[in-house]
């Protein structure tokens, strides 16, 4: 296995104040020397492959897990995203457009549990992440069109088969008096989102799996796969089955290959805020928050008292992967601004910790799971930001298959059969992919910039149509 006592010094991750926060430093793991055979690898150490690796080893205790990871456990999007845990996938719409009306209710039905089935395993774990289930208000503030859009977005989730106990409105009153955002006009609150911290949840996860006889090398880059073998810089791998899990760390996978496009998101974390500004902030059952903005903010109480703001970034052309972020830039100062924006009293307050992360956006713009069975090649992913959850029920559909070839997993509305390259839709070649995503960005900085300056009635309105328009050219394209 591995030698417990070897500690790792995390340079890369200081300005990460989810690892910042461990009490004490991973283990370090040893790379893979070549020359192994396993039943079951995987290649990721993220939440993809943990939670895959838990669930096939408790389906089938037997089997010879592998876990293959470049950098180490949780170096990705994993331990340092968001710490949203959303009972809810993005792209629900479209994956559920062509089912029958029992597959959409069985479907509804999984994602309403999924935070309590998360709940439940990580008492069997003995996992300890700092889970809050106080539920998440997107909320319309800064400027009433948001409120607007947050209405549109609630009709849309009633006509998707959720109903009141799923997705509610809050007025005005209500919406502040439980997070007292500036402009405050109402919004949607849900009770399918909990908070967390991910770094603490995926080293709590690759304990558990190494627990249960699961293998983990760290350092050990993949850079090929192939039916029934892979290839690390250390030498070759046989394997029955492969698990892809890599989500945004595509770019060397042939199988994935401009299929997943890594974009960036950050956050900002404030130093600890005392009760009395809490006592104003609101968050008491450390609800998540994200006003009803296009450029998708998240912001969480964390258990230490501090207040965490992220939103989406950047897109690097050629699809590169972003790994050490500038905690000086332009990205990194919209956040602190929104700080202010949202709440005013926090003007004083100072950030401690600047980190970013890179997660994957599929061609459909809806997550996946593949599954080859000629080849023995799976992957799993494409979460567009939503991973924490989505992780879980798809590593569990996905180990159900690969062990017990189960008939109900196979009838997921988010799993496809056939070959990766086939299954998954391709993006453009640059420049389009990096024209597209700054086209957007832009269109939604202008119609930001139109509402929070006031501007005349005629351009605020160009500012809406232009980033539905691009909105729609660039998902229907």
């Amino acid at each position: 296995m591995h030698d417990s006592s070897t500690q790792r010094p995390h340079q890369d991750l200081n300005d990460c104040l989810w690892f910042d926060s461990l009490s004490q430093a991973p283990p370090c793991r040893p790379g893979v020397k070549g020359g192994l055979h396993t039943d079951i690898a995987i290649v990721g150490g993220g939440f993809t492959g943990l939670w895959t690796a838990l669930f096939l080893a408790k389906l089938s205790p037997d089997l010879h897990i592998t876990v293959f990871e470049a950098q180490h456990v949780g170096f990705g999007a994993s331990g340092r995203n968001g710490g949203w845990l959303m009972g809810s996938l993005e792209g629900m719409d479209k994956l559920l457009a062509n089912c029958s009306e029992e597959q959409k209710l069985r479907s509804l039905t999984e994602l309403r549990s999924l935070i309590d089935q998360v709940k439940a395993t990580l008492a069997d774990e003995d996992i300890k992440c700092e889970l809050a289930h106080g539920g998440a208000i997107f909320g319309g503030a800064r400027f009433p069109a948001q409120a607007r859009r947050a209405q549109d977005e609630l009709k849309a989730l009633h006509q998707l088969g959720f109903d009141n106990s799923d997705y509610r409105w809050l007025s005005a009153q209500e919406s502040y008096a439980r997070i007292a955002a500036s402009g405050s006009c109402g919004g949607i609150y849900t009770p399918h989102v909990a908070t967390l911290n991910p770094a603490k949840l995926v080293m709590g996860l690759a304990s558990a799996v190494e627990q249960r006889g699961v293998v983990i090398y760290e350092n050990s880059p993949v850079i090929a796969v192939e039916p029934g073998r892979l290839r690390t810089q250390q030498g070759e791998v046989i394997a029955n089955k492969i698990v892809i899990a890599t989500e945004g760390f595509t770019q060397h996978m042939p199988h994935l290959s401009r299929r997943l496009l890594p974009v960036q998101s950050g956050m900002v974390a404030t130093e600890p805020l005392s009760s009395a500004l809490w006592e104003q902030l609101g968050f008491q059952q450390r609800e998540a928050y994200s006003d009803f903005s296009r450029l998708s903010t998240y912001l969480q109480r964390t258990a230490d008292d501090r207040l965490i703001i992220g939103a989406r970034g950047s897109y690097q052309f050629g699809g590169q992967v972003v790994s050490r972020f500038n905690n000086k830039d332009a990205d990194f100062r919209r956040r602190a601004e929104l700080k202010d924006a949202l709440f005013p009293i926090l003007r004083d307050s100072h950030l401690t910790h600047a980190w970013g992360g890179t997660l994957a956006v599929p061609r459909s713009f809806s997550p996946h799971i593949v599954v080859d069975k000629t080849a023995g090649i799976s992957t799993a992913g494409g979460y567009l930001g939503e991973g924490v959850g989505a992780s879980y029920l798809f590593a569990k559909t996905l180990a159900e298959i690969l062990v017990t070839d189960s008939v109900e997993a196979a009838q997921w509305p988010w799993i496809k059969f056939g070959t990766l390259k086939d299954q998954l839709k391709p993006w453009e070649s640059e420049p389009l992919p990096w024209l597209g995503f700054n086209a957007t960005v832009t269109s939604y900085a202008l119609e930001e910039w139109a509402y929070k300056r006031d501007r005349s009635k005629s351009i605020k309105t160009m500012t809406t149509w232009l980033a539905n328009s691009i909105d729609s050219i660039i998902q229907h394209s």
